[in-house]
């Protein structure tokens, strides 16, 4: 892991131990440390449940890993502000090293998305905690959701979702129907032709490199598109 990733699992391993039942850990950082994917993110997603606490005990949980993270990793991690809520509705924390920004930290409104769980057992520099993360087929339903429903579609997303069908991840019944009933008449032949039609383009590879994947080739490029455009195709009915 990279000095932020590190940062961000002290963050992360900090509010767990603060509030066990307070959040599923899901996205690109929870896939990035957890699932080893090739994608790098610095955004630390958290959805909260039903016990969450308020914005404010979750800077005070992120202060203190950082401040406890900080001397063993020679950094200077803090959080650059207040909290701010994002035009999406998320409540966000931002974090910055040494004034140059790091990461941040996402309470992210989609919970009950998250269909089921798992624990894991993380350890950061600064100790350890049992972590809530999404299971293999939860994790493929939000990412999928999330590519589905954004009016202008996140690289990153196409991304994860061909990393997770890689690694085996699978819709079973229920969640396809529920999937295939949330978005009613879609998606359909024409809906996924425009859905995918930006990542057709030779600016797609520079999409995925702003979007933390670094390496790729137009022809391998091209086949991650085709990979998930035949698995976005067997939902249509």
């Amino acid at each position: 892991m990279d000095l932020i990733e590190q940062a961000e699992l002290a963050v992360v391993v900090e509010i767990f131990r603060r509030y066990p039942d307070a959040f599923v850990w899901i996205g690109g950082s929870m896939l990035r440390i957890v699932n080893h994917s090739p994608r790098t993110s610095h955004d630390v997603d958290l959805a909260p449940q039903a016990s969450a606490p308020g914005p404010e005990e979750v800077a005070e949980a992120v202060r203190h890993a950082l401040e406890a993270a900080n001397p063993v990793l020679g950094s200077e991690f803090l959080l650059s502000g207040p909290a701010e809520t994002t035009p999406d509705g998320f409540t966000r924390l931002r974090v910055e090293n040494r004034d140059r920004p790091a990461f941040s930290v996402d309470l992210t409104r989609i919970g009950g998305t998250i269909r089921s769980t798992r624990v894991i057992f993380a350890t950061a520099v600064t100790g350890s905690a049992s972590v809530r993360v999404p299971d293999p087929s939860a994790a493929l339903f939000q990412k999928t959701r999330a590519l589905l429903s954004r009016q202008y579609p996140k690289a990153g997303d196409l991304f994860d979702v061909w990393f997770l069908l890689g690694q085996g991840a699978e819709l079973d019944a229920a969640t396809r129907t529920a999937l295939a009933d949330e978005f009613a008449d879609e998606p359909d032949e024409d809906a996924i032709t425009g859905l995918l039609a930006p990542f057709r383009r030779p600016q797609w590879i520079q999409s995925l490199e702003r979007a933390g994947v670094t390496g790729l080739t137009r022809e391998t490029g091209a086949l991650i598109v085709t990979r998930v455009e035949t698995y976005l195709r067997s939902f249509i009915r």
